[in-house]
């Protein structure tokens, strides 16, 4: 059973690592749930394996999406514990891959290109 504590150290290092989880390949990936298992693990002398840890944060991940949805009144969204109780640090959406600014020109040259191919109300 995860405390609070717990799953503060597991959103913490994911949040304060993001950058360098979206650089990693997906073989590397498990490596990485493995290093937050092991900090919890001596932190709290519990005996985590990378793979709950994902899990466990994919679980909180879901939940507030469930909740962004029951907030917004969709019927397919639930007000849940943990949705409730992480609801505001996952609003900031820390575990989204880092927009580098590249894509912000590629998104500005996306969107000056659908401009100038709709047609013009005015002639």
């Amino acid at each position: 059973m995860w405390t609070d504590l717990q799953l503060h150290v597991l959103i913490d290092y994911r949040k304060d690592n993001n950058n360098e989880y979206h650089e990693l390949v997906c073989n590397q990936k498990g490596m990485f749930w493995k290093g937050i298992a092991s900090k919890i693990n001596i932190e709290f002398g519990t005996s985590y394996t990378g793979q709950q840890c994902k899990e466990k944060f994919n679980g909180l991940l879901r939940d507030y999406k469930k909740m962004k949805l029951y907030i917004e009144g969709n019927a397919n969204g639930k007000k849940t514990r943990t949705g409730i109780k992480y609801y505001e640090e996952f609003a900031t959406q820390f575990w989204l891959k880092p927009v580098i600014m590249y894509d912000l020109i590629r998104m500005q040259n996306i969107a000056n290109h659908d401009n100038q191919d709709s047609p013009s109300q005015y002639k």
